[in-house]
């Protein structure tokens, strides 16, 4: 029966992600037979968690529930498992999930790093929660696969804006993930990079950058990515001589503008609006998203650095932490 119901999980999971689709890309995307598809899906169907129309095979919103509901019981695998008690053991994590694959240069694989950590969110949310998340491609996935669980919660950005793609700034994740809750967001309008002294002014003269800051400095949960320190500095426009300080320090990892290299040390930090590396121990529920083999370093230098919570990430980023671990990389671990 649980090998049954996690075939039907596996099923749901991926409709969810990809829906409305077709049977036969479904087969294909799970290396099933049609057959099997086909059977499956309308043993779904009968139990209304999937809805079957000319344009395609979709979840339904019971769907979603279950799906929510069923995620902790499924997540783990025996190929993955090792990978998710080694790496909490090591790191100092309260808990980790991986994910099959590897996100470095393969798109399908992010997508479901970002529903595993869209579905543990769920999982979490309260009623009056507030939620400060973080932008990113990771995080904007994260929040296009939330499932819409109508539980009302505030989301509020958990750091200033920064580059020019509006899709994955902290702003546009907080209101989609507002959207699928049912709940309200707050946004935060000042960009990345303020110096200390604009940002005093900003507050003396913006009364709803005090509500906002006020919010995210009691958090209920934050939802986070961690970058490579250099893509990070680039994407966050910063001067070339910032940049050369940067490489000068060896940074490694990036998160909520603080830069650290291999030894967790913090190199670089620019000051801005929102959760800063202080408040993390005060935050109940900390979720960090990151994955793909090209991001171990970064993941190990800022969990080294302090960053700390449910850290969900894929068999690539798993592999080479446990390399990185393993290869006497260890002094901090």
């Amino acid at each position: 029966m649980l090998t049954e119901a996690e075939t039907r999980y596996r099923l749901l999971a991926e409709i969810a992600l990809t829906g409305p689709i077709g049977r036969r890309a479904l087969a294909d995307a799970l290396r099933w037979s049609e057959r099997t598809v086909r059977g499956e899906v309308a043993q779904l169907e009968a139990a209304d968690l999937v809805a079957v129309s000319p344009g395609g095979i979709a979840v339904t919103t019971q769907g979603e529930g279950v799906l929510v509901a069923a995620a902790e019981l499924f997540r783990t695998r025996h190929s993955t498992g090792f990978y998710e008690r080694t790496l909490a053991q090591r790191l100092h994590l309260p808990a980790v999930t991986v994910v099959r694959g590897d996100s470095t240069d393969h798109r399908p694989t992010q997508a479901r790093l970002a529903q595993a950590g869209a579905l543990l969110v769920a999982g979490r949310l309260s009623p009056g929660a507030v939620v400060a998340v973080s932008g990113g491609t990771t995080l904007a996935l994260l929040a296009d696969a939330l499932p819409d669980t109508q539980v009302p919660i505030m989301a509020v950005p958990a750091r200033g804006g920064f580059g020019e793609q509006l899709e994955t700034q902290a702003n546009a994740v907080a209101a989609k993930v507002a959207r699928k809750t049912g709940g309200e967001y707050r946004m935060l309008h000042v960009p990345d990079g303020f110096s200390s002294r604009i940002i005093e002014l900003l507050r003396q003269e913006d009364a709803s950058l005090d509500e906002v800051e006020t919010l995210i400095a009691r958090a209920d949960m934050l939802v986070i990515g961690i970058g490579e320190a250099l893509r990070m500095a680039e994407l966050r426009q910063i001067p070339e001589a910032e940049r050369r300080q940067i490489r000068s320090r060896r940074a490694v990892g990036e998160a909520l503008g603080y830069y650290a290299d291999a030894a967790g040390q913090i190199v670089f930090h620019r000051p801005n609006v929102g959760v800063t590396m202080d408040m993390l121990p005060h935050i109940p529920d900390v979720i960090i998203v990151a994955g793909g083999s090209h991001k171990a370093a970064a993941i190990l230098a800022m969990v080294r650095a302090g960053i700390r919570g449910h850290l969900v990430t894929d068999e690539g980023a798993a592999s080479e932490l446990t390399a990185l671990l393993s290869n006497g990389d260890t002094e901090q671990d």
